[in-house]
């Protein structure tokens, strides 16, 4: 009798490990991951200005150059809805996008192939300063292109303004 309740308890065994077995591999796993970027966390202090606006400080002959570079220079902007263009992609084989007149050096360069002209991103990254002193022009480094409003840059909402000043 010891016997039989030994063959029902492995044959029970076997059904239920079969019946995982069945149900694991008929069953539709969905995976949802929708991770943040990494970005540094002095990013998201980052002032948010228009491109032409950051460019007008150095460019506007009113100012001491010397002063704006140092009052803007090495700070983090971000450039919220930028529209993507063919333009931007010229210089992306030697790791840089142009927004405007900014030239940005990615991070990642290979996260701008998952954008097509008409979809809008936002740039965020370190001011570098002016490309040259003749033509208006900035560079910027460690550059992050992220889908437009996808991470709260500047991550308190009306903080990080800009205004230009001497």
């Amino acid at each position: 009798m010891l016997g039989s309740y030994k063959k029902t308890a492995i044959l029970i065994s076997m059904v239920l490990i079969i019946l995982m077995l069945v149900t694991a591999s008929c069953a539709k796993r969905i995976l949802l991951i929708n991770p943040q970027p990494f970005l540094p966390p002095e990013y998201y202090l980052a002032t948010q200005v228009e491109p032409k606006a950051l460019v007008n400080v150095y460019f506007t002959g009113y100012g001491d150059f010397t002063k704006t570079e140092a009052m803007y220079n090495d700070a983090v902007y971000v450039f919220k809805d930028v529209l993507v263009d063919k333009r931007m992609f010229i210089g992306l084989n030697e790791g840089f996008i142009w927004v405007d007149q900014i030239k940005c050096y990615l991070v990642e360069p290979d996260d701008m192939k998952k954008y097509k002209a008409g979809d809008k991103i936002d740039v965020v990254g370190l001011n570098k300063g002016p490309t040259s002193y003749y033509i208006a022009g900035l560079t910027f480094k460690n550059c992050y292109a992220l889908p437009a409003g996808r991470v709260a840059i500047p991550a308190s909402p009306g903080t990080g303004t800009f205004t230009p000043g001497y």
